[in-house]
């Protein structure tokens, strides 16, 4: 009896320890991470008119905007060719910041009210 609880008792702490090992060495889910937003205006929105829009969205991180960039433009639009904008999300002293997926929607849902903004697409650091 004894060899048999011995034997239990060894193979716990080794089903135990294994346990251990793979929690330690399995990565951990990490919520995506989002570096900039590509925002597509309607046409004729102006530079200030995208700066007060962006001021009115309450966004939690500084940012730079590129306004009406020709990165993402594309000649093959029924409804007008739409201003293209690319905001970056920066720290105090300017360098790349990132902000969660979760942040990026409720900021994603708070620009899409407005009339001028056409679509928000995420610029993904982390997914």
């Amino acid at each position: 009896m004894n060899k048999i609880k011995k034997g239990i008792a060894v193979l716990i702490v080794l089903l135990i320890l294994v346990v251990i090992y793979v929690f330690i060495h399995l990565p951990m889910y990490q919520e995506p991470e989002v570096g900039g937003l590509s925002i597509d205006f309607k046409n004729g929105t102006t530079e200030p008119e995208v700066k007060a829009i962006l001021e009115n969205c309450n966004m939690p991180v500084n940012y730079t905007i590129d306004y009406n960039t020709t990165s993402f433009q594309d000649d093959h639009y029924l409804v007008g060719k739409p201003i293209f904008c690319y905001i970056r999300f920066v720290d105090i002293s300017g360098n790349s910041a990132i902000i969660t997926e979760k942040d990026a929607i409720i900021i994603k849902n708070r620009l899409e009210t407005n009339k001028k903004v056409w679509s928000v697409h995420f610029d993904y650091v982390k997914y």
